[in-house]
Parts: structure tokens; C-alpha cells; sequence
């Protein structure tokens, strides 16, 4: 089973969001590693190394360091799916669903973001453009040049 294609086809488009479960495996890593190695080094000594310049850390902090150990891992909770054709189980881990911080969960975030967009916002041309900017403050108080 193949997942929606973007609107310029399969050859043209690039796959927005699949509708397979593949497992993930969390605990390989290296991010995860780094942060469950050294997470509590750093939470030792975030007061007298950081606290001065970056201020007090947020309680935020832990609780979303908390999730993202806990993220994928089926011991800590899981959805099971039954696929009625094949009559196959699966084991659904929980995500931590932490924005900015797990890089699965950003992710699922942003392809279901393009999907909506895709499914919801865009009209079904064979091509696409977007283009997201802001001004500086110095350019929008800048005059324009006069010809």
C-alpha cells in the first residue's frame, strides 16, 4: 500500500505522509543517546554554568526530557492495530508528541501539516510554490528607492 503522492503524480511528487506503521527504534539513536547519557550532568550543572546568562531553567525542561526518553518505547504504553486483510497485530507505541525537541514527533508533526495543507488549503495543480518571508525592521523603515 502506497501513501498519498503530491498532486504532480508519483513520479513528479515527493510522498507527503504514509499510511504504513514501520517501527522505529528510539533507543539506537544518537540524539537519544546523548541526551540519556548526559541529561542529568547537565541538569547538575545547568545553575552554575548557564543560569546567569540564559535564566533559571523551566520546569518545561524536564518534563519534555522525560517524554522523549519514554517516546516509542512499548513498555510504556501502546495502541494495538489489527489489519482485517492480512489479520496481523501491531504494537503502536506511544509518542511523546514534544514539539521542537523529539525529531519523530517534529516530523509526524510536519508531514501531517503538508498533508492538511495538500488535502485542505492548496488547489490540485500539477505544480506548486511556496514562499513564506518577513521584513526586517530595518528593511520595512528603509525608503524605497525613487527612479
Amino acid at each position: 500500500m502506497e501513501g498519498p503522492v503530491s498532486p504532480a503524480g508519483a513520479s513528479g511528487g515527493v510522498e507527503i505522509c504514509t499510511r504504513i506503521y514501520r517501527p522505529r527504534k528510539p533507543k539506537k539513536s544518537p540524539f537519544f543517546r546523548l541526551v540519556s547519557e548526559h541529561i542529568e550532568e547537565f541538569l547538575r550543572v545547568y545553575p552554575e554554568r548557564f543560569a546567569k546568562e540564559h535564566g533559571p531553567l523551566r520546569p518545561v525542561v524536564e518534563r519534555v526530557r522525560r517524554g522523549f526518553i519514554e517516546c516509542g518505547d512499548v513498555a510504556r504504553g501502546f495502541a494495538r492495530a489489527w489489519c482485517s486483510t492480512c489479520r496481523t497485530s501491531y504494537l503502536i507505541p506511544y509518542s511523546c508528541r514534544a514539539r521542537s525537541f523529539c525529531p519523530s514527533c517534529e516530523k509526524k508533526r510536519s508531514l501531517l501539516w503538508a498533508e492538511w495543507l495538500r488535502e485542505e488549503v492548496f488547489e490540485p495543480v500539477p505544480h506548486r510554490h511556496e514562499s513564506c518571508g518577513s521584513t526586517s525592521r530595518s528593511a520595512a523603515r528603509r525608503p524605497s528607492p525613487s527612479t
